[in-house]
């Protein structure tokens, strides 16, 4: 057992071992309905991997017809023989949202430009007849307003189109490699005393 859970000894409900990484696993039962997992391993490179795994199991397991619930999304890494937190992480559960929240800029430029296509799209199609009816004392405004126009619509679809396709890009690594969000743990004892 983790040196922080040596109160849990009597709730184990499983012990497991992650062959690939060679890791050990105990799964302990406190509470009712909810499940801890722990796992120890000297090499953290390998703990990482072996909880990536775990985690994309969990994700896709079914209990009587039910998909299990992550009820509690923080993963905690302590060094060994201590209860000091180095490394935290969350579990990703919904690819479609961690894209949102990782590539927050390539939504807006997917989003923004496409709503300014639109309405630049009907004005090019529906009204250009008023583009030049317009009264202008150049007989080049005219032209040039419309090709303006024209090549905007041109910029706002290309914007569009490679954001949209980052996203898409960001979205499918996130579903296939990214089971975990992983993050150096902050010492706040530390961050107090540089403040």
């Amino acid at each position: 057992m983790p040196e922080v859970a040596a109160a849990e000894k009597n709730d184990v409900v499983f012990f497991g071992y992650v062959a690939d990484d060679q890791t050990k696993f105990v799964v302990t039962r406190a509470v009712e309905n909810q499940i801890t997992f722990r796992l120890p391993h000297p090499v953290l490179p390998r703990l990482q991997a072996s909880a990536k795994k775990i985690v994309r199991r969990i994700l896709v397991a079914k209990f009587l017809e039910q998909s299990l619930v992550v009820g509690n999304s923080r993963i905690v890494v302590y060094e060994r023989g201590y209860d000091d937190i180095i490394i935290t992480g969350r579990v990703i559960s919904h690819p479609l949202r961690e894209t949102r929240r990782t590539s927050t800029k390539d939504l807006l430029l997917t989003i923004v430009p496409l709503l300014l296509l639109v309405p630049l799209t009907v004005l090019l199609i529906v009204a250009p007849s008023a583009i030049t009816a317009q009264p202008t004392t150049s007989a080049l405004a005219t032209p040039l307003i419309h090709g303006t126009l024209e090549r905007m619509s041109t910029a706002l679809l290309t914007t569009a189109l490679v954001s949209g396709l980052g996203l898409l890009t960001t979205y499918y690594d996130i579903k296939k490699n990214r089971s975990i969000a992983w993050d150096v743990a902050r010492d706040s004892n530390f961050d107090e005393g540089l403040a």
